[in-house]
């Protein structure tokens, strides 16, 4: 399903049952809770009382998940605070004038007075969903692991041409998710967090890599000794090192060698079989060179050729458009061209666009333009098309 982390995955069903309480306050489930925890404030407002239910200290917790990823559709605004309420989509407390006002400008408004609806921006649905704010919460894991460059690490990983199994496990030892004998002992599952092959050390994963005794011979043989002479407070920074004074073809090799060893160590350990060093050098090495052999008969990829473009039906015309976003400018400019069944041009259009937010808005915004332009032409029937994800092709009824 795609969900690697349980931990966030739990939290967005608690997430879940928060966002039912602010979406649909008169359900049974949100009537109970009001009564009983804040019966005189909103969701936003309340707090934890004394003794407070599991359930609710659970659903309590993730508001601030709420908080970072809720925010208002803006219609009359009757029911907006605009000092406490999430209004703007980027708010920073002490900027310039001239900052909050382009800000406020870029905000899309109704056509039509409606009341404000509350609404998730981690979804281009607007509503809350498991996957969404699974994503949500990733996001903001991987924005606080930028501010320490773990985004260029994770980068650098997921470009290397290597198998997707190895890839997986770096990223899992990164995480402190395998389950080896010193994070077990750190969390009091296990009573011994030495290592079982020597017995002498915490069995950490840096450790079983780098450290214990055979794996730093393989290291030496295979002439990658500086790999272990390099010391390194956590994995994080050891892998960091590698990434930055190696190219793509060394950093495919270390990580390999990685793998190997851990798979090894798992040998070890759960099968009983103890391999010597030249064993694990020589499936290394054999391990390497089968893989470029494979990489070398893979047939390479062809550029797909651009689609031709084909007539709508009868009593139907079809739109192509494109835009371009300029992001430090806030502005886009659309083109369009509508053609009938016959690939008669039967009408076309460019518009610039001032105090547009983002990429999708934009896009959006030009999908709005050229529909009301063909309605405008008095036609019922359509199909738009374009290179925008937004834009899926189908027959829209004007």
């Amino acid at each position: 399903m795609g969900f690697r982390d349980l931990c966030k995955f739990n939290i967005t069903f608690l997430v879940k049952q928060g966002w039912r309480f602010i979406v649909k306050p008169d359900s049974l489930a949100a009537r109970i809770f009001k009564a009983k925890h804040f019966p005189h404030i909103s969701f936003w407002s309340a707090h934890l009382r004394t003794n407070p239910s599991y359930v609710w200290r659970g659903i309590f917790a993730t508001r601030k998940v709420l908080e970072d990823g809720a925010g208002w559709r803006v219609g009359s605004g009757i029911n907006i605070s605009i000092w406490r309420d999430s209004w703007l989509p980027i708010w920073v407390g002490g900027i310039r004038n001239t900052v909050e006002a382009e800000a406020i400008k870029c905000i899309p408004l109704s056509r039509s007075v409606d009341g404000d609806m509350i609404v998730w921006r981690g979804d281009r649905s607007c509503e809350y969903f498991i996957r969404s704010g699974y994503r949500t919460l990733i996001d903001h894991q991987n924005t606080e692991e930028s501010s320490q460059d773990y985004s260029a690490v994770y980068k650098k990983l997921w470009l290397l041409d290597i198998p997707s199994k190895i890839k997986i496990t770096i990223w899992r030892l990164l995480h402190n998710m395998i389950p080896t004998a010193y994070i077990l002992y750190n969390r009091q599952i296990t009573p011994f967090p030495l290592c079982l092959r020597c017995g002498l050390f915490p069995k950490s994963a840096m450790h079983a890599i780098l450290k214990y005794g055979p794996a730093n011979e393989v290291w030496s043989q295979l002439g990658l000794h500086w790999v272990t002479d390099h010391y390194c407070d956590s994995f994080w920074d050891w892998i960091a090192y590698v990434f930055q004074t190696n190219d793509a073809i060394g950093c495919s090799k270390i990580l390999t060698t990685m793998w190997l060893l851990w798979h090894a160590r798992n040998q070890y350990v759960m099968e009983g079989k103890q391999q010597s060093v030249q064993e694990i050098r020589t499936k290394i090495e054999s391990f390497i060179m089968q893989s470029s052999v494979i990489k070398e008969r893979l047939p390479k990829k062809q550029r797909s050729m651009s689609s031709k473009w084909l007539p709508p039906e009868r009593v139907v015309v079809k739109i192509n458009l494109d835009a371009t976003f300029k992001q430090n400018l806030r502005q886009f400019c659309s083109s369009f061209v509508i053609r009938n069944d016959l690939g008669l041009v039967m009408g076309s259009g460019s518009i610039l666009n001032s105090n547009v937010a983002d990429a999708f808005s934009a896009e959006a915004l030009a999908c709005f333009q050229a529909l009301t332009f063909a309605k405008e032409m008095g036609f019922s029937q359509v199909v738009i098309e374009g290179d925008s994800r937004i834009v899926e092709g189908s027959r829209i009824n004007l």
